[in-house]
């Protein structure tokens, strides 16, 4: 007990010296930009030197002309699909739609150019460190413990510095624990109102994100037992929703991936035996692997 007052003393005397969070909340918003800095002086090159044409990720070019499209024109210009498809309706590729949208605001509002992405990840990302400081208001340790775990993730920095839309998911899921972590102290509605909006946002771009709907679900549970029923039933309304708005976006504003996948085995075992169809599954999973 004695070794614990006396570590913690000194970091709770510099917290109430700061006076603010807002220091803190400052620092972890400079990571992004220092861990892309300590990225180019490790490879020796300047921000200038980038040159994104030479990037051996396909869809790097598919999300960077969408975006140009969308910033042009609206809607992207062309076939988008990895087939040379395009999506049912209008003429977007792969992916669903609202996952170009943060981008192409971006470019509305600062243009788009081939730096433009790599701005809007430091900067989204700066963002979402911020916010999560202000809702969690981490400590002196903490604040230092939390710069050098995703300081040492140079993935992190790797993907700032790509068209990839990773930096704006993880961005969200960073805002999205500030928030349950804030309201697991203090519950509030509009934490509670925010975590589900971004929630089904994320969703509807990736449906795997579905299951952090237990998030508010858990939360629920800080209220009396009216409160919590009706939480318990938003959280499950919104979270089937999402599901439902991701399986519609894909169906109609999406391209066919690559091409259809069989996956008729059931009804082709009663007609052509299951030995059959056991040596064509365990075939095609070894060549799709």
């Amino acid at each position: 007990m004695t070794y614990k007052k006396s570590y913690e003393k000194p970091f709770k005397s510099i917290k109430k010296k700061s006076g603010s969070f807002f220091v803190f909340a400052l620092i972890l918003a400079a990571l992004p930009f220092l861990a892309c800095l300590v990225r180019l002086l490790a490879t020796g090159n300047s921000f200038n030197d980038i040159w994104p044409i030479a990037s051996t990720w396909n869809d790097e070019a598919m999300y960077y002309k969408q975006i140009e499209g969308m910033v042009k024109f609206g809607i992207p210009q062309g076939y988008f699909g990895y087939n040379e498809s395009t999506a049912p309706s209008l003429t977007f590729g792969a992916w669903i739609p609202s996952i170009l949208l943060p981008f192409s605001l971006w470019g509305k509002v600062f243009g788009w150019s081939f730096l433009s992405p790599y701005f809007f990840n430091m900067v989204f990302f700066a963002i979402s460190l911020f916010i999560f400081a202000l809702l969690v208001k981490p400590d002196l340790r903490e604040t230092c413990l939390i710069f050098l775990t995703l300081f040492a993730f140079t993935p992190l920095s790797r993907l700032a510095f790509s068209y990839m839309p990773e930096i704006l998911i993880t961005g969200l899921v960073v805002i999205l624990f500030g928030l349950y972590i804030s309201a697991d102290r203090t519950p509030r509605y509009i934490s509670f109102l925010l975590m589900c909006l971004i929630l089904v946002y994320l969703t509807t771009i990736r449906p795997y994100f579905a299951v952090l709907f237990v998030l508010p679900f858990l939360l629920s549970f800080k209220y009396d037992k009216k409160q919590r029923i009706f939480l318990i039933a938003l959280t499950i309304v919104l979270g089937l929703l999402s599901v439902y708005l991701y399986s519609y976006l894909t169906d109609k504003y999406t391209a066919a991936y690559i091409g259809d996948v069989y996956t008729d085995y059931f009804g082709k075992i009663f007609t052509h035996g299951p030995r059959l169809v056991f040596n064509e599954a365990t075939e095609s999973l070894k060549y799709n692997f």
